[in-house]
């Protein structure tokens, strides 16, 4: 059962250990999966790369994920919804969803609640993403 097949989809995660099983959680269903360390990478790497769906840790350096999400939303070009993962127990999902994020999951969280979030929006809110 490979639900993500054809879609490619960016993680955003300083913690490299958590950012590889983030990875390995999305490979296993076959997405093409990029990794960044912080929003500067990820913001390159969007600049070449047509990108379905990013997974953004919020408190990062360099670039946080509040400040990557306001970047993708002034740039205008590409319209990648960006699902926020936080340790952070002061942000709340209806803080992601105001700063226009689609939505917002606490750490430390499961494979099958990320399969099931990431899934559930590729694959029943967005059937005009070219695969």
């Amino acid at each position: 059962m490979h639900k993500l097949n054809g879609f490619k989809i960016l993680v955003v995660e300083d913690d490299p250990d958590l950012n590889e099983v983030m990875c390995d959680f999305l490979s296993s269903e076959n997405a093409t999966v990029l990794s960044a360390s912080n929003g500067h990478e990820a913001l390159s790497i969007l600049k070449s790369e047509k990108i379905n769906f990013i997974i953004s840790d919020i408190q990062m350096p360099i670039m946080d994920g509040f400040e990557l999400l306001n970047r993708i939303k002034q740039n205008g070009t590409q319209k990648t919804p960006l699902l926020f993962v936080t340790g952070q127990s002061k942000v709340t999902e209806s803080d992601a969803l105001n700063m226009g994020a689609v939505g917002l999951i606490n750490k430390p969280f499961n494979k099958d609640t990320l399969m099931q979030t990431v899934t559930t929006f590729l694959t029943e809110d967005q059937p005009c993403v070219s695969r």
